[in-house]
């Protein structure tokens, strides 16, 4: 049994779902951790549906035991650093096996920091004060399906590096354009494409027509226009 899978066995605090999913994932993966399973594939192999597997990792990345290395693109599944995340020492037997193995490696996450966006942020004397709210990092937690105050810290941490990178490419953005080229997100990607603030992020420019903003809804006049015409 390889580090990678001894280390995923060793994790706790996750749901069935997200343990099954991280340890064929673990059992996928070549020794620098990778792997890009289908996610039919993966729904198959762990008697699962596509709905919880997406689920799932977003979850294992949002925690940190899974690294987005490539995204997914329309031919080519989304590649993936399985770095599981260990307990603490003494926790887990398995584990402790693992680090006393001169032969193993476990690999550690990558974790990036982001610009300031948690809940709270400390003032000059150390003191904890509510940050001054961002209306584009709550349109993408909102475009996630999440509450900004109900947000973990690694959660929280992505969304503003994609805010930061929205705008960058878009630096007069604001709250209603990000709702709509998140409107717009399933119209352009793959069916079943999870629309989460990174994934925005990432296809931000598609999201938009050639004009620069999202395609609206072909009205009837205009459609009676076009078919006359």
């Amino acid at each position: 049994m390889n580090a990678i899978l001894n280390a995923a066995w060793g994790v706790r605090g996750l749901s069935g779902t997200e343990k099954v999913v991280l340890v064929r994932l673990a059992d996928r993966a070549d020794g620098d951790g990778l792997c890009f399973p289908g996610q039919t594939g993966l729904a198959a192999d762990c008697c699962l549906t596509v709905r919880a597997i997406q689920n799932a990792l977003k979850s294992l990345v949002e925690k940190g035991h899974l690294a987005i290395v490539k995204p997914a693109t329309f031919s080519t599944p989304a590649t993936y650093r399985v770095a599981p995340a260990p307990p603490e020492p003494g926790s887990s037997p398995l584990l402790n096996d693992v680090r006393t193995n001169p032969q193993l490696t476990l690999i550690e996450p990558t974790i990036t920091k982001a610009p300031a966006s948690p809940a709270h942020a400390a003032d000059s004397k150390g003191t904890r004060k509510p940050r001054e709210r961002d209306p584009i990092f709550d349109a993408l937690a909102a475009a996630e399906g999440s509450s900004p105050a109900e947000l973990t810290k690694r959660a929280a941490q992505a969304i503003g590096v994609a805010a930061a990178e929205i705008r960058k490419a878009t630096p007069t953005v604001t709250p209603d354009e990000v709702d709509r080229r998140a409107a717009n997100y399933h119209r352009v990607m793959p069916k079943g494409a999870t629309l989460t603030a990174y994934a925005l992020a990432k296809h931000w420019a598609h999201c938009c027509d050639s004009a620069g903003s999202p395609k609206a809804p072909m009205g009837h006049a205009e459609r009676l226009r076009r078919a006359i015409g």
